[in-house]
């Protein structure tokens, strides 16, 4: 267990701290759509009816997407971890996008 010898990335890994340079508001809408992205996972898990068939399993999923979500967006506090979702790259953004498309499709009634 050695630290990691890469320095951060400013694109990746500080990519709030770089929208902080462009302004205060823009670094507080950089964070306010990192926190509405698990969140929209949350609330788009607790649509799923829980006796619909299958619906408690597509709920824990859902929970757990939305937790793994929530997890890439604080790790760059914890090092040098990107935030897929803001960082250098749109595949985790569609990624998360099928994600949220996905758990809305399952909260849908049969």
């Amino acid at each position: 267990m050695r630290p990691d010898p890469l320095p951060a990335v400013p694109e990746v890994e500080g990519i709030v701290r770089l929208a902080g340079e462009m302004g205060r508001l823009v670094q507080a809408l950089a964070v306010a759509l990192l926190v509405l992205l698990p969140a929209s996972l949350a609330v788009a898990a607790r649509s799923i009816p829980r006796d619909r068939p299958g619906g408690a399993v597509a709920r824990a999923t859902s929970a757990a997407l939305a937790a793994y979500v929530a997890g890439t967006v604080v790790a760059p506090a914890l090092g040098n971890f990107p935030v897929p979702v803001l960082g250098f790259g749109v595949s985790p953004v569609l990624g998360v996008g099928i994600c949220v498309g996905l758990t809305a499709a399952l909260g849908e009634p049969a």
